[in-house]
């Protein structure tokens, strides 16, 4: 517990007002080194699935598809391969708009390349050739 005042807080409910923060505010780094520093599986499994979640809303869609990563290697449920599926579209559509980077992209391909699902080649090789066609270099 922790103490502020004569309040006393859950530690998990500060952790996931922060998360809900910064988030929220389209700072999504904030997270993720929360994240990063997590020591407990518990606890990292948690601050994923916030950040998954959150991040996907406002469309924050290159930290969704890392945590819907982290989130399946744990858990290969379909809800966690399709959130990073949808991360990955939203991440590509943004990176049509020019409001996401080439390595953004490319290490979010790197992810799904890992990955085992059957649609992996269908979706990276469609945003593969269409980056091809466009002139963007994707790695």
């Amino acid at each position: 517990m922790l103490g502020f005042r004569g309040i006393y807080l859950e530690i998990n409910d500060f952790v996931r007002s922060y998360l809900n923060l910064v988030i929220m505010n389209h700072k999504p780094q904030l997270a993720w080194d929360v994240y990063s520093r997590s020591k407990d599986n518990k606890e990292a499994f948690n601050v994923l699935r916030i950040i998954a979640m959150d991040c996907y809303i406002v469309e924050e869609f290159y930290f969704a598809a890392k945590a819907f990563d982290g989130l399946e290697k744990v858990d290969p449920s379909p809800e966690n391969w399709q959130g990073k599926r949808g991360a990955t579209a939203g991440l590509f559509r943004q990176l049509i708009q020019g409001k996401a980077t080439n390595e953004q992209m490319s290490e979010v391909l790197q992810l799904l390349d890992r990955g085992n699902h059957p649609q992996v080649e269908f979706v990276t090789s469609t945003i593969r050739q269409w980056a091809k066609v466009h002139g963007i270099v994707l790695s």
